[in-house]
């Protein structure tokens, strides 16, 4: 059976960010971290939900700086979907959800995931918060 690109890059969606809430979640979580210094391009940027443009250096001090400063974290990905594809470059878009202690921070994301072979690695993400209610209660 032969796997996609793009069916690689959805993957890489959830293996990041099971490396992500480990870190979070654990401040013994080398494996994870390294996996996630291994994860990014060396050309790779990041534009936060605050409108900050991050290089490689600043998601790594990120993550080595919050290794297990929220353990509560439950991070959950939804509605995956390949957006674009230019040869070795997918670009995805998906639904990401902090969960921590009951209060949901929603965010819908997009990604260039470059895929050589089954090897990936993430160029650029760009993080858009959203103002989905996911409280149970809510109307919405």
């Amino acid at each position: 059976m032969t796997v996609t690109k793009s069916a690689i890059a959805k993957e890489s969606v959830l293996e990041l960010h099971e490396w992500i809430a480990e870190v979070f979640q654990r401040k013994e979580s080398s494996n994870a971290l390294k996996k996630l210094y291994g994860a990014f391009h060396r050309d790779f940027r990041m534009t936060t939900i605050n409108g900050q443009v991050w290089d490689p250096g600043q998601v790594r001090q990120l993550f080595t700086d919050r290794q297990g400063a929220r353990p509560g974290l439950r991070i959950s990905i939804e509605h995956i979907a390949v957006i674009a594809d230019y040869g070795d470059d997918i670009w995805v878009r998906y639904q990401e959800t902090h969960d921590e202690g009951g209060e949901q921070l929603v965010r819908q994301s997009t990604a260039c995931v470059q895929v050589i072979g089954r090897e990936w690695c993430w160029r650029y993400l760009q993080e858009t918060p959203s103002t989905l209610a996911r409280n149970a209660g809510s109307s919405r």
